[in-house]
């Protein structure tokens, strides 16, 4: 039972009960099993506080210090511990439901076993801390820190957990289905959402296939002159139930190009490159080229221009075409229609797009 003279000094409010502590240092707040429903005790100073089974149900305790505190198996449910200070607290068990836990320090704090579905979990600090068992069923986990810390065998169904810190994390069987159906696990939390989405979503699955079998990397630049030519590559693999992926190099220049690029060539099963007037292209065909031989590339450039020195290079590679020189938008398209299944084909070995003397 909690101490009666404990829980009426709680009574007066956070600054009376904070005097309090300041006069009586030596005193462990005692509040096992107490009911405080509602109460406000915003920034209140619960260090160490035995809140072993206590009610805080729709309490008010954003700031408050409950470092060390043990509150297992206590009902928080609808709280708001925003910016709360939970270090090394003790909350085995507890009802976290709906609890607002926005910017909560809870760096080593044990939560094993707590209920936490629907919690607001945004920006918390969760570093070394313990979340084995713990059940985040459609936790809001926006910015949240996780670094060394264990969420082993947690419930993540319907959590959202973008730009998370898991660096050192274990994140063996995470479970990423509801509770009433069989379990399906994985080991990464940032994974979790995507394989619920692909395991259940016919759609996903099927965007998904088509962008491995479809898609076709454009690259070149999208200045004035250009444009057209690009778009009406792209316009032509449409026509044909291709996906054309079309990357404007004219873009800011901060833009980190050579990540997205990679990206992008990744995904998709072939690769356009138009040389013509090439600025950032020669840079994005460095990281691209020596790396993805089971994606075919097909260089084209204009007849009025040249291929760049260090190309040469890159023709060594059985999976770069030959360059096709076109004479105009109409000479390109003709070609590209004629020669588009080659480009496509790879049986065992990447099979030539065209022939050599194609560009006269």
């Amino acid at each position: 039972m909690a101490n009666a003279e404990h829980l009426a000094m709680l009574k007066f409010g956070s600054s009376v009960w904070n005097e309090w502590r300041a006069k009586n240092k030596s005193i462990v707040p005692d509040l096992n099993g107490a009911h405080l429903e509602e109460v406000r005790l915003s920034g209140a100073n619960l260090t160490e506080a035995d809140c072993r089974l206590a009610y805080f149900g729709r309490a008010d305790l954003a700031g408050a210090d409950l470092t060390r505190a043990d509150l297992s198996e206590a009902s928080i449910r609808r709280g708001c511990f925003a910016k709360a200070v939970l270090e090394d607290a003790r909350l085995v068990g507890a009802d976290l439901r709906l609890t607002d836990l926005q910017d909560a320090r809870c760096a080593g704090a044990d939560l094993s076993l707590a209920f936490m579905e629907g919690a607001n979990l945004t920006a918390a600090d969760f570093e070394r801390a313990s979340l084995v068992g713990s059940d985040m069923r459609l936790a809001v986990a926006v910015g949240s820190n996780f670094r060394n810390a264990n969420l082993t065998g947690c419930q993540v169904f319907g959590i959202s957990a973008w730009n998370v810190v898991l660096d050192g994390a274990q994140q063996r069987d995470l479970i990423i289905t509801p509770a009433h159906q069989n379990a399906v696990t994985t080991d990464n939390l940032q994974v979790a959402q995507f394989l619920f989405l692909l395991i259940n979503n016919r759609n996903i699955r099927d965007v998904i296939e088509s962008v491995g079998k479809k898609a076709i990397l454009i690259l070149g630049r999208f200045d004035e002159e250009r444009k057209p030519i690009l778009e009406a590559i792209r316009n032509e693999l449409r026509r044909v139930g291709l996906v054309p992926i079309l990357f404007d190099f004219g873009g800011p220049s901060n833009r980190d190009i050579t990540e997205t690029v990679s990206t992008l060539a990744h995904l998709s099963r072939a690769i356009i490159a138009d040389l013509t007037a090439a600025r950032s292209v020669p840079q994005e065909l460095t990281s691209i080229i020596p790396n993805l031989p089971s994606v075919p590339l097909q260089p084209i450039i204009a007849k009025s221009d040249k291929e760049y020195a260090m190309f040469e290079h890159f023709q060594r590679y059985p999976w770069v075409r030959e360059t096709f020189h076109y004479a105009d938008r109409h000479n390109l398209l003709d070609w590209l229609r004629t020669n588009l299944n080659g480009l496509l084909t790879v049986n065992g070995a990447i099979q030539p797009f065209s022939n050599r003397n194609s560009s006269s």
